[in-house]
């Protein structure tokens, strides 16, 4: 029996099309505890029983991938068959995606993918046909759907991650280097990694710039990201300190000129302070930074 789950709604895209499971302009219903595994992360833990003393010692803890089950039910007896069937397309083997829950006015992403077989049952012709759909999601994390925040004069968002984002949602924060520092609030339930654009700029027009080796620095242990070059006006210089994909850009072409003690770090829970920095510098950086952050469950 379908239930009323409130201001709860799903967002399923798998590829290029997509579904909308609650509320009232879809004809797919949840069912009543028909989203699990959604609630909070797992740890799982590794670890070697002592060889004289009582109980075991911890070699390893870390979250694991999560598996995620839907079930929903198709309201409308008019187009239950003609939806079935293009649900049948929809649930693509291999399929990869998103899950976008909204839960009142909160609204996380998660990456995921079809793990496993969709099944659709019927009890009687009288009935609505019911959906059980699972999901696996390899990034145990749900990323906020917050809308960029602007403080750079020619900042935008732009930070993406690999199945879970697009280029329109996110935090951004910016700072014209009149003031060296930022600091920047991670809101979130774990570190997250970050996009740096550094862009050179002339304080007065026609007077040129040049920034030789930019730096960032988070001052609350002094780690560092140094760039070696020199950056003329126009320049840009970009840092991606993501798990798995971290890189620098230097106008756009990948290089790994930078500090042999460079810490790509991330932005841990709480306020950090940022410091930018050059051994040389005329005219001025302009810095925009953006990240995402990352939750335990919705």
């Amino acid at each position: 029996m379908a239930g009323n789950m409130g201001a709860l709604s799903l967002v399923l895209r798998l590829g290029e099309k997509s579904i909308t499971i609650g509320g009232a302009d879809t004809p797919y219903r949840l069912l009543s505890a028909g989203l699990d595994g959604v609630a909070g992360a797992e740890a799982a833990l590794t670890t070697a029983e002592n060889a004289q003393l009582d109980g075991a010692y911890l070699l390893s803890c870390r979250v694991p991938g999560r598996e995620i089950t839907l079930e929903f039910e198709i309201a409308d007896y008019v187009r239950r068959e003609a939806l079935r069937a293009e649900l049948i397309s929809f649930f693509a083997p291999r399929s990869q995606g998103t899950l976008t829950v909204v839960r009142g006015r909160v609204s996380r992403t998660i990456g995921c993918m079809l793990y496993g077989c969709v099944s659709m049952t019927q009890e009687t012709v009288y009935d609505y046909i019911r959906v059980r759909v699972p999901l696996y999601c390899p990034d145990p994390y749900f990323y906020a759907d917050a809308e960029p925040r602007i403080l750079s004069r020619t900042g935008e968002a732009g930070l993406t991650f690999p199945l879970t984002l697009t280029e329109d949602v996110g935090v951004t924060a910016g700072v014209v280097t009149v003031s060296d520092t930022m600091a920047l609030s991670n809101t979130g339930d774990a570190e997250t990694g970050f996009l740096l654009v550094l862009t050179a700029l002339e304080t007065v027009d026609g007077e040129g710039a040049k920034i030789m080796n930019p730096c960032v620095t988070r001052l609350s242990d002094g780690a560092y990201i140094r760039i070696f070059g020199e950056m003329a006006a126009g320049d840009t210089v970009t840092i991606c300190t993501l798990p798995g994909a971290k890189y620098i850009l230097w106008n756009g072409e990948k290089t790994m000129r930078f500090d042999g003690g460079s810490t790509f770090f991330s932005l841990e829970p709480g306020v950090t302070t940022l410091k930018l920095s050059s051994d040389e510098k005329t005219g001025h950086l302009e810095a925009v930074l953006s990240w995402r952050t990352k939750h335990f469950g919705v």
